[in-house]
């Protein structure tokens, strides 16, 4: 993630386990961080990035191009 993504940031609220935040505070502190978004976001970029992935190459492995139009699917027979 680049300085200008963090720049255009949204907020994301979500009710957590009481313990859970216990457990993340203690773990941050052990880092040195200062903000649950410091330990967080790039769990959370970590993630999407395997789904991603795994969504790439499931379209590969198919031979599934989800850019092309269904009128273009249809008159060629193919998807890509």
């Amino acid at each position: 993630m680049t300085d200008d993504d963090m720049a255009n940031t949204t907020e994301l609220r979500v009710d957590v386990p009481t313990e859970l935040i216990q457990q993340l505070d203690a773990v941050m502190q052990s880092k040195g961080m200062k903000a649950r978004a410091d330990y967080v976001v790039p769990l959370l970029v970590a993630d999407i990035a395997r789904e991603v992935h795994a969504a790439t190459l499931l379209l590969r492995m198919c031979r599934i191009n989800p850019l092309l139009t269904e009128q273009s699917r249809n008159t060629t027979g193919k998807d890509a």
